[in-house]
Parts: structure tokens; sequence; C-alpha cells
């Protein structure tokens, strides 16, 4: 397998207002690094963008974050990464590092009545996020009750694989996101 390729490394302010020159500027450099691709492929990268950093005006507490694009063979991967809180959901059931006995457990995070999330937690550092199709379709809940989990299930549906890492000895959150572009 080939090393990444690094296309580019930029400071987020974590600041609403950064959101669209901060996507311009990823979407243009992926852009020029891309093969010919399928028309949406742009398109999911950018919902994928938004909602990483609206997430970060929104719950790392800190006053910048980095958004990172590599290459890596038929991949392209976009990570954002900050200092600030760690991932939690449910009031603290699941927070990082997790607890020893929820390594290998799955957690429905989100249920929108189309679509569940659920969160792998895969190691101490680490989990997996992806989406499973709601046994059942049951729209109004997903009218009335849309949480703060459905950015998300956006991410999640995005992309081709979704991950959270924490780098406990350094405090450090690594949200990452990989296109496929073999697809």
């Amino acid at each position: 397998m080939k090393e990444d390729i690094k296309l580019l490394s930029i400071q987020f302010p974590n600041q609403a207002k950064a959101i669209p020159e901060t996507i311009r500027t990823c979407l243009e450099v992926i852009e020029k690094a891309l093969p010919p691709h399928p028309g949406n492929l742009l398109s999911r990268m950018k919902w994928v963008l938004a909602e990483l950093l609206t997430n970060a005006t929104k719950h790392s507490g800190k006053a910048e974050s980095y958004v990172g694009i590599y290459k890596k063979d038929n991949w392209i991967i976009i990570e954002k990464m900050d200092s600030g809180k760690t991932l939690t959901f449910d009031s603290s059931v699941i927070s990082w590092p997790p607890l020893n006995n929820q390594i290998g457990h799955t957690y429905e995070i989100y249920h929108n009545g189309m679509d569940v999330l659920k969160l792998q937690i895969q190691q101490k550092n680490q989990a997996l996020f992806y989406v499973e199709e709601a046994p059942e379709t049951y729209m109004p809940k997903l009218l009335c009750e849309t949480s703060e989990h459905f950015g998300l299930l956006i991410i999640t549906k995005s992309c081709d694989e979704f991950t959270y890492e924490f780098e406990e000895d350094i405090h450090l959150n690594i949200f990452t996101c990989a296109f496929n572009l073999s697809d």
C-alpha cells in the first residue's frame, strides 16, 4: 500500500462564518487531485465537510480545529482534529476513553424512522460509525424528533467509512471520513 499523500492541512477557526470558505478551499484541492469520478462524489464530500465543521463550531469548545485531506491509493481521506471535548452520547453512557466492558460492543446512537446510526467501539481509542436501515419506516419520527446526532448520520451515509479516534495522551479527537474512489 502506498503512503498517504497530503493534499491539504488547514487550520479552521471554529466559527460558523468560516465554514463556506473552508469548504470551498477543501473542495478545490480535492477536485484537482481526483481522477474522473461520479458526479455526486464532491457533493458527498461537501456534506461531510459541512457537518464536520459545524460540529467543530458547536461542540469542540476550542478556538480552532484542523482539517487534513489525504489521498491514499484509491481513497480520499478527510480528517477533522481538535483538542476539545471528547465524543459523548446519552448523558455520558458512552464517552472517551470508553470503559473496558464497552470495547467490542455496538450502540444505537440515533434512529430517525428510516435509518439507525450505530457506533461500534473497536478498541480503547477508536470507534466506527455505520448505518443500518430501520426495520420499519415511520416517517413522523423523522420529521418530529431530529436530534443533534442527525449530522453524524449525514456524515456516515455520505462517506464510505467514518471513524472516531481519541488519542488520550495528547487529548486529540480525530474524525476520519474515507471515500473510495473505486466505487
